[in-house]
């Protein structure tokens, strides 16, 4: 029965990676480049209106950067932008389909990244105690 439900989350997970490709896929082909003048210049894009933040997508393209052999140019920062626009689709389709709540190894990884987040800016409120020299921003 519990291998039944396994298998029915993970079912639904794919379906929903697929229809988030597809979906990111029929936006790339529609080559929308319009300029929003009333997106935040702290937001590279919006996606279902959850704002992809214009540091996460610098952060991404210094990532790549840090691989690349050569320069990184506006395709691939294009290519970047819709990964993570990809990215943001699979994780709303996966909300929709409860995998955050049915599936113990998603629950499981979303309670320690929680941990970690909250046990990080207890030891960063410690440490700037001691030292009134340091500060930490939240990202």
């Amino acid at each position: 029965m519990q291998e039944n439900e396994g298998n029915r989350a993970t079912r639904l997970l794919v379906l929903g990676a697929t229809l988030g490709l597809v979906l990111g896929g029929l936006g790339v082909l529609q080559e929308r480049a319009e300029f929003d003048p009333e997106l935040d210049s702290r937001v590279a894009a919006t996606v279902n209106g959850v704002p992809i933040e214009s540091a996460a997508f610098e952060q991404a393209v210094d990532l790549l950067a840090a691989d690349a052999r050569n320069p990184i140019g506006p395709a691939e920062r294009t290519h970047v932008l819709n990964r993570l626009i990809e990215e943001e689709l699979l994780v709303q389709r996966a909300r929709e389909l409860g995998v955050d709540q049915h599936d113990r190894r998603v629950r499981s990884l979303l309670v320690r990244q929680m941990i970690d987040s909250i046990v990080g800016k207890i030891v960063g409120m410690r440490y700037q105690k001691k030292s009134p020299y340091v500060s930490f921003r939240s990202i």
